[in-house]
């Protein structure tokens, strides 16, 4: 369902800048659940909540109200199985 486009050269830090491409419409609770299947850690940025999370945990909670949100666009920097995602709702 989830692919990720690699659209950077390399930073300093030898981490990417990704567009997050989906097949279908989805909202903010499945790009999560997507997230936290991966085995990263980082932080998750929607609607102004910042989450950090790790493996298949998150260490806050985000309002069902913006997880029920559907998803405009999706943008992930990291690498080395760190990365930081941006969900615009």
């Amino acid at each position: 369902m989830f692919k990720m486009i690699c659209v950077s050269e390399p930073s300093g830090d030898c981490c990417y800048m990704y567009d997050v491409r989906y097949d279908k419409p989805c909202v903010v609770g499945d790009v999560i659940n997507y997230i936290l299947s991966r085995g990263e850690w980082g932080s998750i940025n929607v609607d102004g909540y910042n989450v950090d999370y790790q493996g298949d945990k998150i260490n806050s909670t985000i309002p069902n109200k913006t997880l029920s949100k559907r998803v405009l666009k999706i943008r992930a920097y990291g690498g080395w199985f760190m990365m930081n995602y941006y969900i615009k709702t």
